[in-house]
C-alpha cells in the first residue's frame, strides 16, 4: 500500500542515523522530500517541550486515560539548569522516550510544509495511545 505521509521528523543523531537511513531507503521519491532530520539537543529540546506544555495547557491534545505508562513519563519528565544557566531536559528517573516521541511528532505538524497539506485541517496522530489535533 502507498503511504499517505505529510510530515516525517526522524531523529539523526545517537542511533537514529541508521533508522533514518532505513526509512529513507524504504520510501517513494515523492516522499523523501517530506522527510527532515531532527537532532536532539538541549537546545531543540527546549523548544519542542515548550511548545508540548502549551498543547497539553490548551487541551489540544486528548490523551488516552488509562495509559499509565504516558502519565508516568510526563509526571517523571524534569528541566533543571545546567552552572551556566542552561536548561536541561530528562527523566528524573527511568525512560523519556514516549515524552520526546510525542514532543517530536508535535513539531513534525507544526514544521509541515503547506504544499504537503493544504488546509492542515487534520488529525496527525490517531491511535490507541493518544491524539493529536
Amino acid at each position: 500500500s502507498q503511504p499517505n505521509m505529510r510530515s516525517c521528523l526522524l531523529e539523526r543523531n545517537s542511533i537514529g542515523a541508521p533508522m533514518m537511513e532505513m526509512v529513507l531507503g524504504n520510501l517513494p521519491q515523492k516522499y523523501k522530500r517530506r522527510c527532515k532530520g531532527w537532532d536532539t539537543t538541549n537546545t531543540s529540546k527546549d523548544g519542542i517541550i515548550s511548545s508540548l506544555a502549551v498543547a497539553i495547557d490548551r487541551g489540544e491534545l486528548v490523551f488516552n486515560p488509562d495509559d499509565r505508562e504516558l502519565f508516568s513519563e510526563l509526571g517523571n519528565f524534569v528541566i533543571h539548569y545546567s552552572k551556566t544557566g542552561k536548561p536541561q531536559y530528562e527523566a528524573r528517573t527511568g525512560h523519556d522516550d514516549r515524552v520526546m516521541s510525542l514532543a517530536i511528532a508535535l513539531e513534525a505538524r507544526e514544521s509541515m510544509p503547506t504544499e504537503y497539506a493544504p488546509g492542515v485541517n487534520i488529525n496527525f496522530i490517531k491511535s490507541n495511545e493518544y491524539i493529536i489535533r
